[in-house]
């Protein structure tokens, strides 16, 4: 026991993550492969029919045989960890926001949620508004005991949430009441429901900054038809990103990707029952929420309004897919030969200045992603250096990114321009140094990233800093020095494209 407790006090806390939600949180997807036990991590899920604690691996979905996001998401903490993990799910099927899980900060009904509860009153269907709010939250309570006495470590630690419901709020959109539409009412209202819930969620977990990843209702993929039932689908997707964008800490994480045409193991609704899409939705689940988490402690995000604008921008003049992005800070931004430079490329330049690699991160699915580019040149780091940032951190940050665009674009390359060794920040050039690093070894580890040594076009041969490489600041470059990165980075592109 002594032992027990020593081990408790010298190690890091147990990270606790929680996926919630309706069914496909609690998931239908049916394996057609074995899937490996992973004693790492544990599940844990109060109140199920079957085992409430154990092991990840097949049969945590919504029987024994199925699996949910739970798998895909554990396998992507325990890599990022390596170290235990508690996945914690708390969810039922056929439940909606806007009356089973309904917290108290949502108030009183509205039109279309008056005329709902009226309906069903009608036809003898009667409803306990908010039970599942509450049910969630004593589920949480007694799971992170479940976990505690299972581990026998006190030091468990919430990191984050998985919200991944929609469908019922969703498939009302048909009904009327009296010739008026409390069906689509239901999905206007869907934003104002859910971010109450989640603030209200978060104060109960006493944690108003707990990390929160709302997923995407991806169900028909993301060719939409053009139809009534498209339109709502269409609207209720929209509603969810709303509600992302009301909240701190909080991010969609798109699932329509996902959508598997071949399975046919279950409904439509449970992404055909296909445990491709739901490993796929669970690894990306936990990505997001890494990103959330890759915020550091005192530091913030900026940039909103930039973002938006280019995000306005793309809309209105949408790039070709397939072509080259430049993603980055201020040194990529500042580029602007680089369609020249890259002429057989269609090159679309969303970095933006002062961009650190939480940004980059945090932005990519509503800027980058969406112009779908077959090739990333990435620059970033200077920024996090100037931060404060440790090499370590700097490289496991571009990871994350490198693994979300790999989840996002499965066949996009990435080439990483090394962090500069700027005379601006010299006093720190040990940390770019290590970051740089890190980075190449990643690189050479993964098919296709590249790291390219943008330092060699910098610097003299005997190692000596280029002064006409620099603008006054000591920190952005001259002309000169960007016909140089055009050189070396046509150069790795050239052999990536030889390399069998």
């Amino acid at each position: 026991m002594l032992m027990l407790l020593a081990a408790g006090l010298l190690a890091d806390p147990v990270p606790v993550y929680v996926i919630a939600g309706q069914s496909n949180a609690e998931g239908y997807g049916v394996p057609h492969a074995q899937l490996e036990t992973i004693d790492d991590v544990t599940v844990v899920w109060p109140g199920r029919a079957q085992k409430e604690v154990g092991p990840l691996q097949a049969g945590w979905g919504a029987n024994e045989k199925m699996i949910g996001p739970e798998y895909g998401f554990g396998q992507a903490m325990q890599r990022h960890h390596q170290s235990p993990v508690v996945l914690l799910k708390t969810a039922w099927g056929g439940k909606d926001v806007w009356c089973d899980f309904r917290s108290p900060s949502a108030g009183d009904f509205n039109w279309a949620e008056q005329q709902m509860k009226t309906r069903e009153e009608r036809e003898g269907r009667s409803r306990k508004v908010g039970a599942f709010f509450n049910a969630m939250v004593d589920n949480i309570e007694v799971g992170l005991h479940q976990a505690q006495v299972h581990l026998g470590r006190d030091d468990l630690e919430l990191k984050g949430l998985v919200w991944f419901q929609g469908w019922n709020d969703y498939c009302q959109w048909p009904v009327e009441e009296a010739g008026s539409p409390c069906g689509r009412g239901i999905i206007e209202r869907y934003p104002h429901n859910l971010k109450h819930m989640l603030c209200d969620l978060r104060e109960a977990l006493n944690d108003t900054t707990l990390p929160i990843v709302i997923g995407e209702l991806g169900v028909h993929g993301s060719d939409v038809p053009k139809s009534r039932s498209g339109w709502a689908l269409r609207a209720f997707r929209t509603a969810q990103s709303e509600t992302a964008s009301q909240l701190d800490h909080c991010c969609l994480a798109p699932t329509a990707s996902f959508w598997d045409t071949q399975a046919t193991d279950h409904w439509e609704c449970h992404y055909n029952g296909s445990a491709k899409s739901y490993l796929r939705i669970g690894r990306t689940f936990a990505l997001h929420l890494l990103a959330l988490d890759a915020l550091p402690d005192g530091q913030t995000l900026k940039w909103q309004a930039s973002q938006k604008g280019l995000q306005a921008m793309l809309r209105r003049y949408p790039p070709k897919s397939g072509g080259l992005a430049l993603w980055g800070s201020s040194i990529f931004r500042l580029w602007e030969r680089a369609p020249a430079h890259f002429s057989e490329f269609e090159v679309t330049n969303v970095s933006f200045g002062g961009a650190r690699s939480w940004e980059t991160l945090h932005y990519a699915d509503e800027t980058l992603f969406p112009i779908q580019p077959s090739t990333i040149f990435y620059y970033c780091g200077s920024n996090d250096v100037n931060a404060g940032a440790d090499a370590a951190s700097i490289a496991e940050r571009f990871r994350l990114f490198s693994e979300l665009t790999r989840d996002r674009l499965p066949h996009t390359k990435i080439f990483f321009g090394a962090i500069n060794r700027s005379p601006e920040k010299k006093e720190r050039w040990a940390v770019v140094n290590e970051a740089n690093q890190l980075v190449g070894s990643y690189c050479e580890t993964q098919d296709g990233r590249t790291f390219v040594d943008l330092n060699q076009v910098l610097e003299a041969d005997d190692g000596s800093t280029r002064q006409d490489m620099f603008l006054p600041d000591q920190l952005h470059l001259t002309e000169r020095a960007y016909e140089g990165f055009a050189r070396v980075m046509r150069e790795a592109l050239e052999q990536k494209v030889q390399s069998p």
